[in-house]
């Protein structure tokens, strides 16, 4: 037999208005086609929910091969991440984060190619398979705080 449903969290904006979309605590925004972003409930600012920088690199010794995001921990599924300060991805729900040792990784300059620590393993996805996203803005005027319902 199932109990009473336990209250959830929810945020409303500066006039009271519950914010729709907006759950948990801290705030995670889901957008309309269930990507997770982290909200700054001071500002109203929608972030990264998955691992806030992605480096750019290559598994291989002189950087051929395909162009690799990786990080030391994989972000969840429709997770969004970023690559730089304003570009913000996800993944499709069937690319998976595999583990790589990358030995060299590009330093942003074109046909560059600088030396990593000698073993050092991340989880990585082709370049190719990132999914671009448009950051969404959350209903409400900030700062927005918890309420339960």
């Amino acid at each position: 037999m199932a109990g009473p449903a336990s209250p959830s969290i929810a945020w409303a904006d500066a006039t009271g208005a519950v914010i729709p979309h907006v759950y948990g605590f801290p705030p995670t925004l889901f957008d309309a086609d269930g990507r997770v972003w982290k909200v700054e409930p001071a500002t109203g600012s929608v972030l990264a929910s998955g691992v806030d920088v992605i480096a750019l690199g290559y598994a291989s010794s002189d950087c051929s091969g395909p162009e690799l995001a990786f990080a030391f921990l994989p972000s969840p599924p429709r997770a969004v991440f970023r690559t730089s300060q304003t570009d913000f991805f996800t993944l499709d729900d069937a690319t998976t984060w595999s583990s790589t040792q990358v030995q060299f990784a590009s330093s942003g300059m074109p046909g560059s190619c600088t030396t990593q620590p000698s073993g050092t393993f991340a989880f990585a996805v082709p370049t190719s398979e990132l999914v671009p996203v448009n950051v969404p803005t959350p209903a409400g005027t900030a700062p927005f705080h918890p309420v339960e319902i």
